[in-house]
């Protein structure tokens, strides 16, 4: 059974593409997917990357601001039970709220896709988080 103190989050590094490309996969296709410089977005930083035993288990994007700093696409990898999905998610969320408030955040804002309704009890409860809004993530292309 994978627990929390299992898990350990980092930052990403440029090696780390592929790791981001997987768990973005579903979500973007393969048409978006395959147009993104994956490498660049690791390189970039802002994205924690949580490993259980060596393989990636979890992803966060880091957007730091001030006041207001956002944690987005939180993806879970599909294949854990939900209790392993939840110690992976609390894991990324205590570093992630920890990183923006070094970073001068005082608030942090997340969007939760409906389907996640566990991450979202999570958030409400282990993080004091309450529903400040509602609606749609819209994706467009802007490359090339």
């Amino acid at each position: 059974m994978l627990r929390v103190e299992h898990v350990l989050v980092r930052m990403s590094s440029p090696s780390d593409g592929w790791v981001l490309r997987q768990f973005l996969l579903a979500e973007l296709g393969n048409s978006l997917a395959d147009k993104i410089d994956w490498t660049d977005a690791a390189a970039a930083g802002g994205w924690l990357i949580a490993e259980a035993f060596g393989v990636p288990v979890g992803i966060v994007q880091l957007l730091p601001g001030k006041p207001i700093g956002r944690v987005e696409c939180w993806r879970i990898a599909v294949e854990l039970n939900p209790r392993e999905a939840h110690a992976v998610a609390l894991a990324l969320g205590r570093v992630a709220l920890w990183s923006l408030k070094q970073l001068g955040a005082t608030i942090a804002t997340a969007v939760v896709d409906f389907r996640h309704k566990g991450l979202k009890r999570m958030l409400k409860r282990r993080f004091g988080g309450v529903v400040s809004a509602s609606g749609n993530v819209i994706s467009t292309w802007i490359g090339d």
